[in-house]
């Protein structure tokens, strides 16, 4: 490491600092682990990550706390589309069940609609269908919102291959 990268990296650690001081010290230990990779990344990284992805963070690294922190919705409509963007980040266009969203909105804590599967069949995005019914209580994302999960979210389309437990 060269004196420019220790002095970026340093500055980067101070500004993390200063935020930690105004949090709660219960907090601050998985705040910090948070904003690590702030501090870890070289900064023509950064620049050439921020090109690539129009600004957005690169989420194809990132875990799952990491990937549901970053989208903060108001709506419950809005996580319910959030956790299908996870499933398609993981595993493509396969299709996930309306139980699966549930367990998975559980597991991260956030809000999702009483019926998933009529938020689910009436989301569309400039009149075209979002997702698509893919049997009993199943869904998997259309054309459309295949763009409109990578467009809105910056997900890529997963390559992991469900166990037949999931299905």
């Amino acid at each position: 490491m060269d004196d420019k990268e220790l002095n970026w990296r340093a500055s980067r650690l101070e500004q993390i600092g200063k935020v930690l001081e105004t949090l709660p010290p219960e907090v601050r230990g998985e705040a910090f682990e948070l904003l690590k990779g702030y501090v870890t990344e070289h900064p023509s990284e950064t620049r050439t990550k921020a090109k690539q992805t129009n600004g957005h963070r690169d989420v194809a690294a990132q875990s799952q706390e990491e990937f549901f922190a970053f989208v903060d919705h108001d709506k419950p409509a809005d996580n319910a589309k959030l956790i299908a963007a996870w499933f398609y980040r993981e595993y493509g266009a396969e299709p996930f069940s309306v139980e699966e969203v549930r367990e998975k909105a559980d597991a991260v804590g956030i809000t999702i609609p009483t019926r998933v599967d009529m938020t689910l069949v009436q989301a569309k995005e400039k009149g075209k269908k979002l997702f698509a019914r893919a049997g009993t209580g199943k869904f998997k994302p259309t054309v459309h919102g295949e763009r409109a999960l990578k467009a809105t979210y910056s997900v890529k389309k997963g390559t992991k291959k469900r166990t037949r437990d999931a299905e």
